[in-house]
Order: C-alpha cells, then structure tokens, then sequence
C-alpha cells in the first residue's frame, strides 16, 4: 500500500527565482513557476492512481474473503420447510408457564419485485403435535414477508413489525440495529427497541444471530422469593439451507410480596416460542 502524506504543492514552487538574474544575465538555474507546478501536478496523479489501484485491488482482496448473506438465507417461490413449534404460554392466573407443541409449515409465496427489493409472502400452517404426528389437517396460523435486498434481509411479521434479521458482511461479532424501526424504548411494550444483533460463527455452516439476552431483577436461576424479568432472542441459519432455528421468549415472574416464601405468579402477558427445522415428509 503507497502512502500519500499531506502536500502543499506550494512547497515545490519557486515563487521568486533563488538566482535573481542580474541586468543582462540570463537565469540559468530554479524552475519555472509553470514548470514546478506540472512536476508537482505530474507526481501527485501518479501518486493517486498508485494508491487508487492498491485501494481497489485491497477491497477487491477482503470481498472475496466474506459470505454473502444470501448463501443462509436462499428463497424461492414454492418453497416449503418444516419445523417443531414449541409454543410457551402463561397458565391461568400465571400459576406456571405450559408449553404446548406444535408443528409448522412455511410456504413461500410468489414475489413482489421493486427496483431495490424483492419481497416474499410467507404462509405459515400448524398443527397440533411434534414431528408431523398430529392428526388432522394443516390449519394456517399467519402470514409473514421476508424482504431480499442487496445487502439486508428483514422480516416483517404479521403485526407489520420489521427486523433486519441479516445483513452485510457476515463475519464473526459483526454487530447492527436490526431493530431500528423500533425509534422509541418509552412506547407501551416495545421491548425491541435498542436490540444489538451480533453474528457468531462458531460452528460450521450455520450462522447464529445473537439478538438479545436481558435480565432485570434476580440476575442468578429462578427463585420463587425474588422478582426476575427474562428477555432472550436468537436466529440460527444454515448456510445453503436456510432458517434453522428461532427461540424468542420474554417472561415475568412477579415475587409474593406478603409471602416470599410461596410462589407468586407470571405475568399473563409473557411468553416464549422455540422453532426448530425438521427433515421434509
């Protein structure tokens, strides 16, 4: 790599002839004004595209280096996957949380094509039981969009809330707001707001989005006498397959205040959701 310091290309000009001539000398020695200014003019644009080349052969070198998104997250129109849906809801006057399983199917529509994005309805059926053993038919549960842009790829969900779920470069502790559509921690239940997406790379051929792990309250394991709120999010992606796994779960245990040492109860509102891939019937 060519480095450039600062020039003044005033440095290189002689604005006064050293040798003043003499009457009737001829000044024999210094450089022209117009003739310094071309050599300087000539050094500094080869100096450019020296450094011009080198910077595109680098970046051109570090490109090549990087994963394209897209390699964990290949789409197309009539694509179905599979999965175990593990659903976790507070039971009646939050006396415990019950998970209840499922299994889902995701249908990928056909796209909608703009000039910057691609995007993809997403149909996804349910069925009541692990691993396709439910008996009964397909019931569809909702509609979500994956968005395909050059760098970026976002999840908009059925309550029309948007995550950038991927983005470039894909490298180990990159980090990103994938949730900066949410602009306002003070709205009534917006615990998306200030996520810090982070990749991991740890293990090979999947690509794991680290979104959040929060706690307030009791930081240690659950204790029936201490107030502990809980805020976990992650998204594992197998490259040239697609999404793997997704856990997202966010639960309150409110203390006995009058009795700690009985168990209080969880808040209605909390709940959670483990997706895990299955091998297509």
């Amino acid at each position: 790599m060519i480095r450039i310091k600062n020039i003044n290309i005033y440095n290189f000009i002689y604005f006064n002839n050293i040798n003043k001539k003499k009457d009737g000398e001829k000044t024999t020695t210094g450089l022209s004004r117009a003739g310094a200014a071309l050599t300087v003019l000539t050094v500094f644009m080869a100096s450019l595209t020296a450094l011009s080349g080198c910077s595109k052969s680098s970046l051109e070198d570090y490109a090549g280096t990087l994963t394209p998104y897209q390699q964990y997250l290949p789409v197309s129109a009539g694509q179905l996957s599979y999965y175990n849906l593990d659903s976790i809801v507070a039971a009646p006057f939050g006396a415990a949380m019950d998970t209840v399983h499922y299994t889902a199917k995701d249908s990928v529509g056909v796209a909608t094509i703009s000039e910057q994005d691609t995007t993809y309805p997403v149909y996804r059926y349910i069925k009541t039981g692990s691993n396709q053993t439910g008996a009964g038919g397909w019931s569809y549960q909702i509609t979500y969009r994956l968005i395909i842009s050059e760098h970026t790829a976002s999840l908009v969900n059925n309550h029309n809330q948007r995550f950038i779920i991927l983005t470039d470069p894909v490298k180990q502790d990159y980090s990103w707001d994938g949730n900066r559509y949410f602009t306002s921690e003070l709205d009534p239940g917006d615990f998306y707001y200030g996520w810090a997406y982070t990749y991991d790379l740890s293990v090979a051929d999947f690509l794991t989005v680290h979104q959040t792990d929060q706690t307030n309250g009791n930081p240690g394991d659950f204790d029936q006498s201490l107030y502990q709120e809980k805020l976990f999010a992650d998204i594992v992606f197998e490259k040239a397959v697609g999404l793997y796994s997704q856990q997202e779960s966010h639960i309150t245990y409110q203390a006995n205040q009058n009795n700690p040492s009985s168990f209080g109860y969880y808040e209605q509102d909390s709940y959670g959701f483990i997706l895990t891939r299955i091998a297509n019937p």
